[in-house]
């Protein structure tokens, strides 16, 4: 069993890297780490005999490989010192590594596509699911089964060939395990709904070490249930299996992208009023995403149609899309559109703007942008900003988004008819002020969202703004008791805690 050792004031082993309190530099975090890994030494030979993964661990002689995986995480904030990373094949190896944690009292943590702050926590054995990366879709059944260390990429590139989709979220390079396990989204959401709720059933490993395969009516049904949602607390997911959907336009849609000027309140204002009333009166066929860069004073929306009869490279705007062009503004900086492939152009086309680097971000669930709302992201973006780096991002959460799946999830943001997420940025230059800074910023933000909406920030929130328990149970609300109970059943001792975390029923 390790002991801990508190060479470091503040540390503890476990603790996520991006907690405020948690600011040693890199040479003295490792150095207690390896200090507290030691003891393990002489295990680890049996540990990688009995995996038909790697182990990489921070006690490496050559750290090469550990380097290459610690440094993962999309987010550089979060880019931790774990103990062991041992990149698993198969279930047996998860178990395995479930077993080896247990007995040597190593806090586990799991890395997906590693978008998550807690995938690389300092001092603990990380289960890397990046070779569990196979995708295969199975024509008569229409279901796409997708291993838990897949990226979104790789899902999208498999459904165009087959003209079939599953509504994932905006970037490929997301890991397809914890944007499904938090309920996930992005353009198709108000045609289809959340990416969980195309979830028809789960391959998983339990911290017991049972493998288990859930549907919505086996005897697994309620791992199912709180899966759609509850994040990673029940079990590690080896497969996800979804049901697809028939793209139409041979998988093209129009990409009408605008940039309206609005340097004035009352031109800012007007816009997003605009942009509500639009979205509101269009079809689930029609969705978007607007930005508010931070100082700019201007406001870009990409328009998304999903429509019949689109022919590739047609640059007339579709009819559906037509009130998108007069949202106000003093006028337009950019206004284009063009039929493109979904999967090869639209879900790329954020690539530039999340590149990976420094963040601390949340989401928040609101259900109408009314004035207050506008107002407070006014004063946040152009008036009371850390930096011209951060951003916020306003997608809508209609149509689909809000008929629940069959067998039903966790997601209470169905009453939602936005999702604003409030994208901390700051350079590493910047240092602990410029991180500081921008942390109080997304903090006071997403405090003055729910306290006008009375809301709060969903379970797809990626910085720990909503890390504590009371917290947590607010997101879950109604769902919290059945959670904790379902956590009991499946994770009884709290093995699966490096996450969004739901304590077990006692």
């Amino acid at each position: 069993t390790i002991k801990v050792l508190q060479v470091v004031p503040n540390y503890r082993m476990g603790q996520s890297n991006s907690s405020p309190e948690v600011l040693q530099t890199e040479k003295d975090r490792r150095a207690v780490v390896k200090a507290a890994t030691n003891p393990l030494a002489s295990l680890l030979p049996v540990l990688r005999e009995s995996l038909t993964g790697n182990v990489f661990s921070v006690l490496d002689e050559d750290p090469t490989a550990y380097e290459e995986c610690r440094s993962r995480p999309w987010n550089k904030d979060t880019h931790g010192f774990p103990a062991l990373i041992c990149r698993v094949k198969d279930q047996a190896d998860i178990a395995a590594v479930f077993a080896f944690s247990r007995t040597n009292s190593l806090p586990l943590g799991v890395a997906g596509g590693c978008h998550s702050s807690k995938s690389m926590v300092d001092g603990s054995c990380v289960i890397d699911l990046a070779l569990l990366d196979t995708v295969a879709f199975r024509p008569e059944t229409g279901v796409v089964s997708v291993g838990g260390g897949c990226l979104l990429g790789a899902v999208d590139a498999l459904c165009s060939e087959h003209g079939v989709t599953v509504p994932l979220g905006t970037n490929p390079y997301t890991g397809i395990a914890g944007l499904t396990l938090a309920g996930g989204s992005g353009f198709l959401g108000r045609k289809w709904g959340f990416t969980c709720d195309s979830i028809v059933a789960l391959d998983a490993v339990l911290p017991d070490g049972r493998a288990i395969h859930a549907t919505v009516d086996n005897e697994h049904r309620e791992f199912l249930w709180a899966c759609r949602g509850g994040g990673g607390n029940f079990g590690v997911i080896t497969t996800f299996h979804f049901a697809t959907h028939v793209m139409p336009s041979g998988g093209n849609v129009a990409c009408y992208d605008t940039v309206y000027l609005c340097p004035t309140e009352a031109s800012f204002k007007d816009t997003l009023e605009r942009v509500d009333v639009f979205l509101r009166q269009s079809d689930n066929d029609v969705t978007s995403v607007v930005a508010l860069p931070c100082g700019a004073p201007v406001i870009p929306i990409n328009w998304i149609g999903v429509l019949e009869g689109l022919n590739a490279g047609d640059t007339t705007v579709p009819q559906p899309l037509l009130g998108a062009g007069t949202l106000g503004g003093w006028f337009k900086l950019a206004n284009k559109c063009n039929v493109v492939s979904f999967h090869g152009v639209v879900q790329k086309m954020l690539i530039p703007h999340q590149e990976s680097g420094y963040y601390f971000e949340a989401v928040v669930g609101v259900k109408e942008l009314n004035d207050v709302i506008i107002d407070t992201l006014y004063r946040f973006t152009r008036k009371r900003h850390p930096n011209s780096t951060s951003a916020v991002l306003i997608f809508p959460l209609m149509g689909a988004c809000r008929t629940p799946s069959e067998g039903g999830n966790v997601l209470l943001h169905r009453g939602c008819n936005y999702w604003i997420i409030v994208e901390g940025k700051w350079e590493n230059s910047a240092g602990v002020a410029g991180r500081e800074k921008t942390q109080a910023w997304t903090r006071a933000l997403c405090n003055e969202l729910k306290a006008i909406d009375g809301n709060t920030a969903t379970a797809h929130a990626m910085s720990e703004t909503e890390s504590h328990e009371q917290e947590v149970e607010k997101i879950f609300d109604e769902h919290y008791q059945r959670l904790r109970a379902a956590k009991a059943r499946y994770d009884p001792t709290n093995v699966l805690r490096l996450n969004r975390n739901i304590s077990p029923a006692k």
